[in-house]
């Protein structure tokens, strides 16, 4: 419904009249796809920030990209025999000993350097 951004450069319209001057009703993919990015101008103009715009390819029906949320984790079975965990119970974690190897300050910045979105 919305893979064309019609209903959505109409939307636009309504909130801000005369946003989004014209709307490609007719014509192939790309020119329905110009929609959208009208759209993403004019919500951004509207003060919708940059990241949580949408890009064009994700509005076609195929798209399996981000989901709202966190991803559910997936049930993970292990079973062990009790060879094995009668081995573990053996070792030694060296983890829990520490380990300063490779710590320095080489490379720190001070400073904003990369754009962080607030």
């Amino acid at each position: 419904m919305i893979k064309d951004g019609i209903v959505l450069c109409r939307m636009m319209n309504k909130l801000t009249p005369g946003c989004i001057k014209k709307i490609d009703t007719k014509g192939g993919g790309f020119a329905l796809m110009q929609n959208i990015e009208r759209f993403n101008k004019a919500a951004e103009a509207y003060g919708v920030p940059i990241r949580e715009l949408f890009q064009t390819a994700q509005t076609k029906p195929d798209f399996t990209g981000p989901i709202l949320g966190p991803k559910m984790a997936e049930a993970q079975d292990f079973n062990f025999t009790p060879e094995q965990l009668a081995e573990a119970r053996n070792t030694v974690n060296t983890m829990q000993y520490g380990s300063n190897t490779g710590a320095s300050q080489a490379g720190m910045n001070i400073g904003k350097q990369r754009m962080i979105y607030d």
